[in-house]
Parts: C-alpha cells; structure tokens; sequence
C-alpha cells in the first residue's frame, strides 16, 4: 500500500513536458550568454533572450506600460469621483441592476424588476417563507415541503411569460410593458392572504371555531379577501 503511494506520488512530482521544454531554453540561453555562438543550435532564437524587442503582450512593451497608466489614471478619477459625489454612474450600468435574478429549482433564472423586489423584501410577503404550499400535507408526504413564497414567485414569473406569449402571438391587441408588469405583480401578490397550513386554515380551521363559538356564525373569511387586504396595507 505504501508502495503504490510512493508510486503515485512520485508521478505527479515529475515535472511536465511544458516545464521541461521552458528549464531547456534557459539552459541554451545560459550557454550562449557564456559565448557560444547561436548558429551552434541553429539559429535557435530564446524566448527569455533579453536582446529580443518586447512583445506587445510583454509587461516590458511600451503599449502595455501606456495601458496600466491610462488604467490607473481612470481608477483614481473615479474613485475621487464617487468619493465626493461628482461623479455619475453611467446609464449601461445602472440597466444592469434594474433586474434581480432569483433561481429556482423548476423554472430556473428568473428577474423580477425593482417594484417586485420592493414587494418581496417586505416582513407581509416574507412570512410565505413559513406558509407550506401544501398544507400539512408534509405531514404524510415528506418531501411536500415548498412554500407559498416559492409558489408566488413562479406564478409571477409565469404570469410574465404567459403575457409575453400572447403580446408575440397576438400584436394587434393593445398590451403594453405596464400591462405586463401589473399582471406579473398581481401573480405575485395572489397568496399574500394566506394564513397558517394554507387552505386548511380559511376552511377547517375556522369552520372549527365557529362550532365553538369562538368566532361569530357570520364571520366571513377567505384568504382571497385578505390577500386583497394585506395588498392594501402595502400600499398605505
């Protein structure tokens, strides 16, 4: 066993053949820097020679010299810049943020625009993290353990390429952007009502209460009426 260790190590401490042949021209560079003649190999020409003209690539050429100081002098200004506020961030860059992208498991990369995400980052839209989509149906079935919030993203995410489709496949119906934004927002925000285990909550839950007398017999309830409501409270 220590054997083929040893064995295995030993192969990967050989150096390989791109090193060799690097270790071999500064061994021909040596010798003819001692005075040999470079027609002895040749005409070989050494690529560590240092009589050769820089390279444009070469760290030592004058074109990349002119690039690092350009490149220092732009970093300095913009760094002032931004530092005492007079500098503006260029438009290009701020369209590169304007969406922010979400993976999911089933629909992969999804954006969502900064409206969306003012919506999502809210604690009424981040309690659906602890919502199961599924009711208690985890219960029984284990791995049925996504929630409302995953749930709302998708719809919104196909809410947009639902309109999407039908913009491409019918053009002559007048939907515009904001059309399209106000339907992905509304797939956002069609669960946000939603209380404890999901349905069971507006249907056996209160149903139990009500047979109890701990709420009023016409007490009327949906998780559709208080989606509408928590919507409202957002926008107060």
């Amino acid at each position: 066993m220590n054997r083929s260790r040893d064995e295995f190590a030993t192969t990967f401490r050989k150096p390989p053949t791109k090193r060799e042949k690097i270790e071999a021209g500064v061994k021909l560079r040596r010798t003819s820097s001692d005075g040999s003649s470079s027609d002895d190999f040749g005409g070989m020409t050494d690529a560590f020679s240092s009589q050769e003209a820089p390279t444009l690539g070469s760290p030592d050429s004058p074109t990349n010299a002119e690039e690092k100081k350009r490149a220092s002098e732009m970093s300095k200004t913009w760094t002032s810049g931004l530092v005492e506020g007079t500098m503006e961030i260029p438009e290009r860059s701020v369209k590169l943020h304007e969406r922010k992208s979400i993976m999911d498991c089933v629909h992969g990369l999804m954006t969502f625009e900064p409206i969306c995400m003012r919506i999502i980052d809210t604690l009424q839209f981040q309690r659906l993290r602890n919502l199961h989509q599924l009711g208690p149906a985890s219960f029984v079935y284990i791995g049925a353990t996504h929630s409302r919030f995953e749930h709302c993203l998708g719809v919104a995410y196909l809410a947009e390429k639902m309109m999407e489709s039908i913009r491409s496949h019918q053009p002559w119906l007048p939907i515009i952007k904001e059309d399209v934004l106000c339907i992905k927002i509304a797939g956002l925000c069609h669960d946000l009502g939603h209380g404890p285990f999901s349905h069971v909550f507006d249907g056996l839950f209160l149903d139990q209460l009500r047979k109890k007398k701990l709420i009023s017999q016409s007490f009327k309830w949906s998780h559709e009426q208080g989606s509408v409501d928590m919507f409202d409270f957002l926008l107060a």
